[in-house]
């Protein structure tokens, strides 16, 4: 049956192309808006993650009350945020010191590495006569003395803006409190807040139209649960390897580096990568040497993760292919940053799979 063209579906493709053309002449202007509207939802949007993950333990606390249902729920959630907190302030009491004493070793290193850096062009000249290396070493010698310098500034510009920093850190530990809050109330309430939520989308749009939402509301959240309990298994157990291995070659720093590699194994793909990179970073302040060593060991890491751990844990526990994961953690991670990388699975998971479903429901004899 063909659709009518009326007054009024004439008038919303009219508005619809004149809103798109604006938006292509103005992306700047989009983004602005775009970014305004993210960070006026964001405790509303950090909420609703936080409140999907505290889910995970919660459901599993609540199953073994023998409380009234309403008193086991708080006493379950409580229990889930009590345990959260107790494992980030762990991991921060241990990660802050040692990059503190790092970035101080760092820099207090700085004339030491440029005196083996001048030994190291002595070294070359006498073994390359040929090549002249006294110009690499003006370069980097040069390169050094503006990180010092640069080092220095910004400390004292981080002192003088206390004020800033203070008023920053305000800022963020209400968005924080405002997002816990929001999340506390949409698991005390989550089945009175479902419930609503299907009542809004049968009373403001079609039968039709309402099912899909439903369904992609639920392929959302199934799709989300299915990826975040093998992915933080997989990130636990590549941390624990990580300090295993660090402890056995020596490297600086073991416990730190382990627990900065299985954050960042939480972003699928490129997560190992920036661990590397970031750990290779600490550790050439203490030991160059060291250092490549850790990335030949990561190296190693990143293949058994890739053929052996994340294939047992994860594998197809979301149904998205590895190209598909790929393209969704660089296209989120641009428009959303690191957020936008951890979420990247489940929300690209979705998408496939109701691309997927529209093409399954394609015969080619159809076509032909």
């Amino acid at each position: 049956m063909k659709e009518k063209f009326t007054i009024k579906n004439v008038l919303i493709i009219i508005a619809f192309t004149i809103l798109f053309t604006w938006m292509v002449f103005n992306m700047s202007e989009v983004k602005n808006i775009v970014d305004y509207i993210i960070s006026l939802l964001s405790p509303f949007i950090i909420g609703f993650f936080i409140a999907l993950i505290l889910n995970i333990p919660m459901r599993f606390f609540e199953k073994r009350m023998k409380e009234a249902k309403k008193a086991k729920r708080v006493l379950a959630l409580f229990a889930s945020i009590l345990i959260v907190l107790i494992i980030i302030t762990l991991l921060m009491s241990i990660i802050i010191p040692a990059i503190r004493d790092i970035v101080s070793v760092l820099y207090e290193n700085i004339p030491y590495y440029k005196e083996k850096l001048a030994d190291f062009v002595d070294w070359l000249n006498k073994t390359l006569p040929n090549v002249n290396f006294n110009k690499l070493e003006d370069t980097i010698d040069s390169n050094m003395d503006t990180i010092q310098v640069n080092m220095t500034n910004n400390i004292l510009s981080l002192l003088g803006t206390t004020i800033q920093i203070a008023k920053n850190t305000f800022h963020t530990i209400l968005k924080i409190f405002l997002s816990i809050v929001i999340a506390c109330y949409i698991l005390v309430y989550k089945e009175n807040l479902k419930n609503h939520m299907k009542k809004f989308a049968y009373a403001y749009f079609k039968k039709d139209r309402a099912d899909k939402m439903i369904y992609i509301g639920k392929l959302f959240i199934t799709k989300f649960n299915s990826f975040i309990t093998p992915a933080y298994s997989e990130a636990i157990l590549i941390g624990i390897i990580c300090v295993i291995g660090c402890l056995i070659l020596r490297i600086p720093y073991a416990t730190t580096i382990g627990i900065l590699v299985g954050i960042t194994a939480l972003i699928p793909i490129v997560g190992l990568y920036i661990g590397m990179f970031i750990g290779a970073l600490l550790i050439v302040a203490i030991s160059p040497i060291k250092a490549i060593v850790f990335i030949l060991f990561m190296i190693v890491l990143q293949q058994i993760d890739s053929n052996l751990i994340y294939p047992k844990l994860v594998g197809d526990a979301v149904g998205l292919p590895e190209l598909g994961v790929l393209f969704s953690v660089v296209v989120l991670g641009a428009f959303m940053g690191v957020v936008g990388m951890l979420i990247a699975v489940p929300v690209g998971a979705i998408i496939y799979t109701l691309i997927n479903d529209k093409v399954e429901k394609v015969k080619l004899e159809d076509i032909e």
